[in-house]
């Protein structure tokens, strides 16, 4: 059990009391306050010492003996029993009355109260035998008196025992209800930074899959169009006509390049937000206009990004992550209600892959078994691995690329693998497996029991492969379940 002084809790717990002025002082000095408690039961002491000859001067210093060390009992509960348990056998030993005996049982209770109870149950031995011998060395006693005497100094040794030791209990059962407060605010604010970090890495992973992969989209179209305006120059069949075309022509060269410079600098702003979101140690704080400048920056539109997403960020962690997801909803889907706005799925990947051909990238779908049953997040963790993917592949390798999509399905879910045959990064150079792109991938198809992996194809000097494994939230279910119950079970999940 503990013995230190217990910590200030709830007035509930302590009573008003204990929190007054008056108790604070006396729990601040409590060598005075024991010193005030030996010198009155010395001066209770001192009159039963006089004699008809006048006081006793070994009386008088055994009573000192006595209750001196009751000035450092709650300091040194062991050590204060012991001297005065050792005073109280040297007034047996030489018979001197004096009610400084008292002292004992303050003692007693003392220990019984601040140490543990096989040190009280030690210390109550101590006391039984010095109440043995003073009832069997009493001259002159009767029997009956003897007994008497036992009984009466013995229900004062138990009723002190008894007082130290719930005592003991009392203050143990406070400094556990201390602990455990402080225990659960500390957990309280964990969950609030884990809370936090989820909900941080959930906005990361869904920014960077959309609006990372529409910029590079763009990017990509601007640049087609600046290198065929950028062509072989009209034919002129007069002056005037071919000057126009070539002034109209530079002109919308420029704008292209504008576009395309307008494009990788909203790109390059995102990887740094991404940044941002990422590291904990930072408070997301956006200012008002953050919307409207992410509007100005061109992001955000044609994105389809599932609306209306549960944001829960623990105590102290929501202003920021609350706002920054209202602004990265806002810019993922303009077009609709939340309620309304569809989530993608593996039935729109025919559309992504429309849209990375007109970037200038040949893309191949092909399926294997019979598909399983997917909840709508399993299938948007599907989707979001295959853009991100794609959006790689478009950004990573040369012209005339080609990619090829492969889902395989099985008893237990789809296997999804993504192999281009581009020139890729380097063979000298590192392999990109830290970048946030597949880290998202690889949160995402943790949160579905998969995993992920991404590197070279194996016996090739170019290319990528993206392997993927996304586990059926029931094997044996015939229906697809409502989406709205997925999603709302993955955010409960996440908080």
């Amino acid at each position: 059990m503990s013995t230190a002084e217990p910590p200030d809790v709830p007035g509930v717990v302590f009573g008003r009391m204990r929190h007054g002025r008056l108790g604070r002082a006396l729990r601040a000095h409590p060598v005075l306050v024991d010193s005030a408690l030996a010198a009155m039961l010395g001066l209770v002491a001192l009159p039963p010492t006089v004699d008809l000859t006048g006081p006793s001067v070994g009386a008088l210093l055994l009573t000192v003996a006595s209750v001196a060390p009751l000035c450092l009992r709650r300091r040194h509960p062991i050590a204060v029993f012991a001297a005065c348990a050792a005073a109280a056998a040297l007034q047996l030993l030489l018979w001197v009355q004096s009610f400084g005996t008292m002292s004992l049982l303050i003692a007693f209770y003392t220990v019984a109260a601040r140490r543990p109870r096989r040190m009280a149950a030690a210390a109550a031995a101590a006391l039984t035998a010095l109440v043995v011998w003073f009832c069997v060395g009493l001259p002159g006693a009767r029997f009956y008196d003897r007994v008497a005497a036992a009984v009466f100094l013995g229900a004062l040794g138990i009723t002190a025992g008894v007082l130290g030791v719930n005592m003991n209990t009392r203050r143990a059962y406070l400094t556990a209800l201390a602990d455990r407060a402080a225990r659960l605010e500390r957990e309280r604010d964990q969950q609030a930074r884990l809370a936090a970090a989820r909900e941080r890495a959930r906005i990361a992973r869904e920014m960077h899959d959309i609006v990372a992969h529409n910029l590079s989209v763009m990017i990509a179209l601007a640049d087609g169009a600046t290198f065929a305006l950028r062509g072989p120059a009209p034919s002129r069949t007069a002056a005037g006509p071919a000057t126009n075309v070539d002034e109209g022509t530079a002109r919308a060269t420029r704008a292209v390049e504008q576009v395309s410079a307008t494009g990788r600098e909203a790109l390059a702003q995102m990887r740094g937000l991404l940044g941002v979101l990422r590291d904990e140690r930072t408070e997301i704080e956006p200012p008002p206009s953050a919307a409207s400048a992410a509007s100005a920056a061109g992001v955000g539109a044609g994105t389809g990004v599932r609306a209306g997403a549960g944001v829960r960020a623990g105590a102290g962690h929501t202003a920021g992550i609350a706002d920054l997801a209202a602004i990265a909803t806002a810019i993922a889907d303009p077009s609709g209600p939340a309620e309304t706005a569809p989530q993608p799925g593996i039935g729109d990947l025919d559309d992504l892959i429309d849209q990375i051909r007109q970037a200038g990238l040949t893309v191949r779908l092909t399926s294997s078994g019979r598909r399983r049953t997917l909840t709508a997040d399993a299938e948007l963790t599907v989707f979001r691995i295959v853009q991100e993917s794609l959006t790689n592949v478009l950004k990573h390798s040369g012209p005339g690329t080609r990619a090829r999509i492969l889902l395989r399905y099985d008893a237990v879910g789809v296997d999804v693998e993504i192999v281009d045959d581009g020139r890729g990064v380097p063979a000298t150079g590192p392999a990109p497996t830290g970048g946030r792109g597949v880290q998202g991938m690889r949160e995402r198809a943790a949160l579905h029991g998969g995993t992920l992996t991404a590197g070279p194809v194996t016996g090739r000097h170019d290319g990528w492969r993206v392997t993927a494994r996304i586990r059926a939230a029931d094997s044996s279910s015939p229906h697809h379940p409502d989406p709205g119950t997925a999603r709302e079970t993955l955010e409960a999940g996440k908080s």
